[in-house]
């Protein structure tokens, strides 16, 4: 039965000038900033004139702010809104899924290990007072395309909706390795397991009501020299940091053309918004 959309939930990011985001950096990271002020503390002991040290900690400060990317500080609820989080069993993931339970959304954890899922759920919940929302694990492997297609199968099965898809679960700086598809393993896991899943999703998200799709990239890709077609699998040579930045370039060209192929079929975009997070993640 379609659900009634909740108003505000697609809220878009609330982000201030660099000045008031600082500022809610340091009323949120006092802990942080101390910390950050102790190795000053422990600089100037042995550091004279102590000019020095206060410039480093200030640009500690500042270089862990601009590596940080943007906030956002909306509180829009997302009740009644199913969202899939890939990689959800630890780091970034679980962190989204953390957020998204607390806003209280229908939370599906993918994970290749069912086991650190439930884990990770368990704490999640036990870390929160009773937000209305609700945690599931799914198995999904992305080294399997295979799993990829169970898990699609299973969760159509099980799942009425979709209104937001993160893909998230990545590798990162992996010797060279090929999957069970045949492909190797970050080109698989950070790229075409991703492509596949949200291919095979793309009916559900469509029909939701505001259907969001979101590819969590990296600073890396600025890093890449361009990708060599001919040699995508990384078989004739390879190099695991360039290959990891092909990736996460990848992801913002499917984010890309996805969102302006959509755009056509829908006469506007629908699903583009936000589509491309370009923040340095290791997952």
């Amino acid at each position: 039965m379609p659900h009634e959309r909740t108003p505000g939930w697609v809220a878009e990011p609330q982000l201030g000038s660099w000045a008031e985001d600082m500022g809610k950096f340091v009323e949120q990271d006092l802990t942080k900033i101390a910390a950050v002020y102790c190795l000053v503390v422990i600089l100037l002991l042995f550091s004279w004139p102590p000019v020095p040290a206060v410039l480093l900690g200030t640009a500690l400060l500042v270089l862990r702010r601009y590596l940080a990317g943007g906030r956002y500080f909306s509180e829009a609820r997302l009740d009644g809104r199913t969202v899939l989080v890939t990689g959800a069993s630890g780091g970034i993931g679980q962190e989204t899924a953390r957020q998204l339970y607390r806003r209280g959304a229908r939370v599906v954890l993918a994970c290749r290990d069912v086991s650190k899922g439930r884990v990770a759920a368990n704490g999640i919940r036990l870390g929160l007072p009773p937000t209305g929302g609700s945690l599931s694990v799914k198995r999904l492997d992305l080294t399997s395309l295979n799993s990829v297609r169970e898990f699609v199968k299973d969760f159509n099965h099980t799942e009425q909706s979709l209104d937001v898809l993160i893909n998230n679960a990545g590798v990162m700086w992996r010797p060279f390795e090929k999957t069970e598809d045949g492909f190797e393993l970050a080109f698989q896991v950070n790229h075409l397991a991703p492509f596949l899943l949200t291919i095979l999703l793309l009916d559900k998200l469509k029909a939701a009501p505001q259907g969001r799709i979101i590819n969590v990239s990296s600073m890396a890709n600025y890093f890449t020299n361009g990708i060599n077609f001919a040699n995508l699998n990384g078989e004739e040579t390879f190099n695991s940091s360039s290959q990891y930045s092909n990736t996460k370039l990848m992801n913002i060209a499917f984010a890309s053309e996805l969102s302006r192929r959509l755009a056509l079929l829908g006469g506007r975009d629908r699903m583009g918004r936000g589509a491309q997070r370009r923040e340095e993640r290791n997952t």
